[in-house]
């Protein structure tokens, strides 16, 4: 049951930190085209409030299953970029804060994707799958 729910998660966890970066990549054309830029606002809040249960669930049941701490630092790393992203959105200067947004969401989706992939390996690794 362990497994599946781990595997649920990190499949979950890849799906919705590849929107994330997908968002940020279209986010620059999106704004010339949205009637109204709040709503880009609570989307990014909407993001990090699925982003960090998965993620943190998805981590611990990992670590709880192959011990392997450099997964967590890429779990970690990537929340602590996506949190910290948060305010810099909000900074006086606009163009430098959407600038600094994108990069430090992107970055740390990169990071939430890096470690749910390599949580994922080492499952199947557990499972007896081939694991190069």
């Amino acid at each position: 049951m362990k497994l599946s729910l781990l595997k649920l998660l990190d499949k979950l966890g890849i799906g919705i930190s590849f929107i994330c970066i997908l968002h940020c990549f279209l986010t620059p054309v999106l704004l010339i085209l949205a009637v109204s830029i709040g709503f880009w606002a609570k989307l990014h809040v909407l993001f990090l409030l699925l982003v960090i249960p998965v993620t943190i669930l998805a981590a611990w049941l990992g670590y709880r299953h192959h011990q392997n701490t450099n997964i967590l630092w890429l779990f970690g790393i990537g929340l602590l970029l996506l949190i910290f992203a948060e305010p810099v959105s909000g900074m006086v200067n606009y163009n430098y804060s959407i600038i600094a947004d994108i990069s430090l969401t992107s970055l740390g989706g990169g990071f939430i994707i890096t470690g749910h992939v390599f949580n994922h390996k080492r499952q199947r690794c557990e499972l007896g799958c081939h694991c190069n």
